[in-house]
């Protein structure tokens, strides 16, 4: 019920909420704080936050991030976690945020240098598998070179090609299905077409858990998505209900940088496709449900901005297509060079419909 009131800007009952509970958590109380308080009040909980070893600055670095679309303050937040009197798992967990909150801002150069920073922390995981899902974003500008090197360390690696034990966790079982998920994708993004559907193929022929088959089966179907996209054709293949993921691969921690399994990239590609084939309330819908709850979901609010303005410009509300707009053009303002032109095309717009 917080979540649904934040989302709806409905502060003050937010805000009632928070303070019933017990032991309020320091994230929700910061993100209130940004919401709603002055500068003072701004700074006096961020002092709190400097003080705290936990993860709740990353977790409402999070918050500020989705709900507040505040891109500066989600890093000076998160950045309070790479404090060296902070425990080694948390200062790496805010270091890969950052690289994940740069992806938010269009910035694969910068997110790039943010992972390898986490690389050569102490007590960091394998980042192998978040660089490559971050790389095959369909809306990133990513260099080849880039894509090649990550594309040849992903396949050089063994991961998930040794059988997991038996009553390890669903995702860990799932790695090798994962791993050419991933691959595919990559090859979709270097016009690979033949190799990515290879890797769709063999995903398909993967023994893999069977409450998991309908996940599997999404992971293929994902891969052939990106190659229709790339190649300009429309499909109908609609991704995996949210009810047909196991929760297991759902559920996870409120300091979670990445869920696997859970299909955001396919439900970006579908968006696409309905509005090409100008399905714009279904599209619409899809933009609304799609991504909510999803750690990844800051990723994708600039390109689910940017897609609402121009499917709200087809249906002629000239006003809820000028708020899209304005909205990407600062969620990006700062992004790549390669982005650029989009940035610009959506001020041309601004211009254009404010007429």
């Amino acid at each position: 019920m917080w979540d649904l009131a934040v989302r709806e800007d409905d502060y003050a009952a937010a805000t009632s909420m928070v303070s019933r509970l017990k032991s309020p958590p320091p994230s929700m109380q910061i993100l209130l704080t940004f919401a709603r308080g002055d500068s003072a009040s701004r700074a006096a909980i961020v002092e709190r936050a400097r003080n705290l070893d936990s993860r709740q600055s990353q977790i409402a670095a999070r918050y500020v991030a989705t709900f507040i679309q505040d891109f500066a303050a989600a890093e000076s937040l998160a950045r309070l976690d790479l404090q060296s009197r902070r425990s080694p798992a948390i200062r790496v967990g805010a270091q890969i945020f950052l690289a994940w909150l740069e992806l938010a801002r269009g910035r694969w150069s910068a997110s790039k240098a943010a992972f390898a920073a986490a690389e050569r922390m102490e007590e960091r995981s394998p980042l192998l598998a978040q660089r490559a899902m971050a790389a095959s974003l369909p809306f990133l500008a990513v260099p080849r070179s880039d894509l090649e090197s990550i594309r040849a360390e992903l396949a050089a690696s063994n991961s998930g090609a040794e059988a997991a034990e038996p009553d390890a966790g669903l995702a860990v079982r799932l790695q090798p299905q994962l791993r050419l998920y991933l691959l595919g994708l990559l090859s979709a993004r270097l016009g690979d077409q033949p190799g990515a559907a290879q890797f769709a193929a063999e995903i398909d022929r993967t023994e893999g858990p069977r409450e998991a088959r309908d996940v599997i089966r999404g992971l293929a179907q994902t891969v052939r998505a990106d190659v229709a996209a790339q190649s300009g054709r429309i499909v109908t293949t609609r991704p995996a209900d949210q009810g047909a993921i196991p929760l297991e691969l759902v559920s996870v921690r409120a300091f979670a940088n990445v869920r696997e399994y859970t299909m955001e990239h396919a439900r970006y590609l579908h968006v696409v496709q309905l509005r090409a084939k100008e399905q714009h309330n279904e599209a619409l819908r899809w933009i609304e449900t799609s991504f909510q709850g999803s750690p990844s979901e800051m990723v994708y609010l600039a390109p689910m901005q940017l897609l609402q303005a121009e499917i709200y410009e087809r249906l002629g509300e000239r006003q809820k297509a000028l708020e899209h707009y304005r909205r990407f053009v600062s969620l990006w303002r700062d992004c790549d060079a390669a982005l650029r032109p989009r940035v610009e095309e959506a001020e041309a717009a601004i211009v254009r419909l404010a007429r």
